[in-house]
């Protein structure tokens, strides 16, 4: 039976996801590793600093507001659908959501870092307070979610307690055990890591401070809700001329800014010696820097889709993007079996271009073992499990078409 455009897979995101995937474990391994503050002491000129700094200006954040952007996308699909059969949206996508909060949950408390499934689990409730408005006015709660993170950040510290404060008046064992997070995780055994972890999340996420300083993060799923209601999900000719008139300010103003960033930031290459200064070089990191150059990726890939030699290059990234929960939670075991005793026990030894080359090599075995994988079974190990948990079944795992 032939399936309906509501039902059909849309390759696109499919490759855009894995381009995410891709894009996030290389951060991961580089700028935004554990031991990150290590790299301060880099070497000016040397292959690590290097690596850390083109890191720095490509990838780090670029790729966590892609996949964040598709995580809106992928609501609006979903509640296409939903609305199509007579379906209950919101007691669909609270399922949806739990599902992937004991996922990120457990992950953590087996020491793989995955504390952005908890993230997208939380503020992907706000979605369903905005599905209803008009593509404009997203647009403006989307400005909204911004301005108050970026604003929140830079206000609450001047009139709220750090909590270095909070801990100097009225020490808690959170605190005590928050301080040697960094000594547990390069010494502790599985259980100690653990048992940090958890307590670390608990602390963070029971912040209201939190919430405020990531609301961006719901600000670029409402921006991927708006692609929906835009009609430029399934419309390629949409796509297309959305694309030509963003792209070129999208890139010209990320690529601007993140290297103003870059050119400000602690990389041997600036003064932050005020306040002024650190002000100005974190609006030029984000908004400004990062989200913006993230989006431009993507309004490239959608015009790069376009052209049949370019699309074949690209399909490679799909099976990555079809498996793109159980891709994500690869690279936070390969993470976490390179830093901790229970793995390889490498913490603070691997610097930028070891974390490069590690990405480099495992790229090419998550496209063959994610297209071997799909060639044989409908959904990925995690994708299935995830799906059972939403529809309250676990359907047969056999290849067949799935929507």
């Amino acid at each position: 039976m032939q399936m309906s455009p509501i039902d059909q897979r849309i390759e696109l995101l499919d490759v855009l996801r894995g381009f995410a995937i891709f894009g996030m474990f290389t951060v991961n391994l580089t700028a935004d590793v554990f031991w990150s503050d290590l790299y301060a002491d880099l070497e000016p000129g040397s292959a690590d600093f290097v690596s850390l700094v083109l890191v720095n200006m490509f990838t780090n954040g670029k790729f966590i507001t892609l996949f964040s952007l598709l995580l809106g996308v992928g609501f609006y699909v979903q509640m296409e659908r939903r609305i199509a059969t007579a379906g209950n949206v919101a007691s669909f996508w609270l399922r949806r959501l739990s599902g992937l909060f004991l996922i990120g949950i457990v992950a953590n408390a087996l020491t793989v870092p995955a504390w952005i499934l908890v993230d997208y689990s939380i503020f992907g409730l706000g979605l369903l307070l905005f599905y209803r408005l008009s593509p404009r006015s997203l647009l403006l709660v989307v400005v909204a979610c911004f301005a108050i993170s970026k604003l929140g950040a830079s206000i609450i510290p001047a009139y709220w307690p750090s909590p270095e404060v909070e801990a100097a008046v009225v020490p808690t064992l959170l605190d005590e055990i928050h301080e040697s997070v960094e000594l547990v995780q390069r010494d502790g055994s599985l259980l100690e890591v653990s048992a940090v972890t958890m307590l670390h999340m608990w602390e963070e996420f029971t912040d209201w401070k939190y919430y405020i300083g990531d609301l961006d993060l719901l600000g670029l799923m409402l921006l991927g809700l708006y692609l929906g209601k835009s009609g430029a999900i399934r419309n390629r000719d949409i796509q297309v001329q959305l694309a030509r008139r963003v792209m070129p300010w999208l890139l010209g103003i990320g690529f601007t800014s993140c290297a103003i960033w870059i050119a400000m930031e602690n990389f041997g290459l600036g003064d932050e010696s005020s306040m002024h200064h650190e002000v100005v070089r974190n609006l030029f990191a984000w908004p400004f820097g990062m989200p913006v150059l993230g989006l431009g990726y993507a309004a490239a890939i959608t015009l790069m889709f376009g052209n049949e030699k370019w699309k074949r290059r690209l399909t490679r990234f799909a099976p990555i993007g079809r498996m793109a929960l159980t891709n994500y939670l690869f690279t936070g075991f390969v993470l976490a079996l390179i830093s901790y005793q229970w793995g390889f026990g490498l913490y603070g030894q691997v610097f930028p271009v070891t974390g490069l080359l590690i990405v480099v090599l495992l790229l090419p075995v998550q496209m063959l073992a994610s297209r071997w994988w799909l060639s044989r079974f409908a959904f990925g190990p995690f994708e299935w499990l995830w799906r059972g948990w939403t529809y309250g079944r676990f359907p047969t795992m056999s290849k067949r078409v799935e929507n």
